[in-house]
């Protein structure tokens, strides 16, 4: 599995997220891939454009055990997909809203079975610090929220 997560395909992806989303946001327009230098043998495909009303704003990224893309949105929730075929698109409907009690995630990490979440949550809705989601129940499903540590956040 470490393979996957460091192959190019992932990087393109990660790459093609942030550089198309998250900077190109305020017009809601992807940054044209002329505009984007990446090593050789890497590759740049718009996988899908965030609707800001909608799925709020992205502003991280993680693989999951099985491959799957987490993205979390900057005041918002957290959301899951499945990594389409090269040269395919994401629609919105392949897209699923983690039912987790948790927002404003400015880290994530998928590790031991679980996302580990890094919460700075400027409106102060939930308390900053490190969080630990796991499925309690073997259903794939991401339900149960643990803080592992508090912190004080600006």
């Amino acid at each position: 599995m470490i393979n996957k997560i460091q192959s190019p395909f992932y990087f393109v992806i990660i790459i093609n997220l942030f550089s198309g989303l998250l900077f190109a946001q305020i017009e809601n327009q992807a940054t044209p891939i002329e505009n984007i230098s990446v090593a050789n043998g890497f590759d740049v495909e718009l996988l899908f454009t965030v609707p800001k009303e909608e799925l709020g704003s992205w502003v991280n990224l993680c693989v999951d055990n099985k491959n799957r893309i987490i993205a979390s949105d900057q005041f918002g929730g957290l959301y899951r997909f499945e990594v389409p075929a090269k040269g395919k698109t994401l629609k919105e409907s392949d897209i699923e809203k983690i039912p987790v009690d948790i927002r404003a995630a400015n880290g994530l990490l998928w590790a031991f079975d679980s996302l580990y979440v890094a919460v700075n949550d400027y409106e102060k809705k939930m308390e900053s610090g490190v969080y630990r989601l796991t499925d309690s129940n073997g259903d794939d499903q991401l339900d149960k929220v643990e803080k592992l540590r508090g912190m004080q956040a600006r």
